[in-house]
């Protein structure tokens, strides 16, 4: 189990999903509050999705697609910008 945030998440028992190019790894998040005078525990599910396409390859894909430099960088940006990545 590893901590990320406030979830926990098994990395070793990760599901790899090729047909969508995702990885999905099980996980948990806990909270403890008093309600009511009383002490409770709540306990959600929760998964972090990693998509296995690499920005590099994202934007091959995108470039290949369209003739036009142009409409392919707007393409690039509008699809690529915000979006997370994972860097090693």
């Amino acid at each position: 189990m590893r901590m990320i945030g406030r979830s926990y998440y098994q990395f070793d028992k990760k599901v790899d999903i090729d047909r969508f190019n995702l990885t999905l790894f099980p996980g948990f998040e806990t909270a403890i509050n008093v309600y009511e005078g009383v002490l409770m525990m709540n306990v959600d599910l929760s998964h972090k999705v990693i998509n296995n396409v690499s920005i590099y390859q994202r934007l091959q894909n995108i470039f290949a697609q369209f003739q036009e430099y142009k409409l392919a960088q707007d393409t690039a940006m509008r699809e690529l910008v915000g979006q997370i990545v994972i860097t090693t």
